[in-house]
């Protein structure tokens, strides 16, 4: 993935978060954008550089079209064995000793593109197993994480919920 074909936008964000990845700091970033605006193509060129640079990445999307669009994706829901259901009291069915959690210490980046689509308590399920798991109180766990996603596009599904209720279940929340 060349670098160099970023636009303005896009180095931007790619210097910032390849800042963070060279200085091994705890960061969660956010990517929003519309449709079209070659989010894309920006995670690409990170997993790119980080896994070349012998980093491990994972990544993930709320939806399966999306986890297929990215080298190496998987959904949300499977690779960090989340609910299918996510309640306030949700976790993730990963045990310290598990080789998941393994992975997760050893992860340099951390991708999870269409965030915007999952439920609330799907992330703060994740966020809590990857804080046990790193024995870290920062947010997840000072992992660097890379979230992506466009606000403008669909709620997370909620079946039979009022207006109320799906916005709550909003990441924004």
């Amino acid at each position: 993935m060349s670098v160099a074909k970023l636009n303005e936008d896009q180095s931007k964000a790619y210097d910032a978060i390849m800042g963070v990845v060279r200085r091994k700091e705890s960061r969660v970033f956010f990517v929003d954008g519309p449709r079209g605006t070659r989010k894309t193509f920006l995670y690409r060129a990170i997993l790119s550089t980080v896994r070349r640079n012998s980093g491990i990445t994972i990544t993930t999307a709320t939806y399966g079209v999306a986890a297929t669009m990215l080298p190496g994706g998987r959904t949300a829901h499977s690779r960090f064995k989340l609910p299918f259901t996510p309640a306030t009291t949700s976790t993730c069915d990963i045990s310290k000793n598990d080789k998941l959690a393994d992975l997760l210490l050893q992860a340099t980046v951390i991708m999870w593109d269409e965030a915007t689509m999952a439920h609330r308590y799907s992330v703060e399920a994740f966020n809590t197993i990857v804080r046990a798991i790193t024995d870290n109180k920062k947010p997840f766990g000072g992992k660097i994480i890379i979230m992506r996603g466009d606000f403008l596009q669909v709620l997370p599904v909620v079946p039979k919920a009022s207006r109320g209720k799906m916005v709550d279940s909003c990441l924004t929340r």
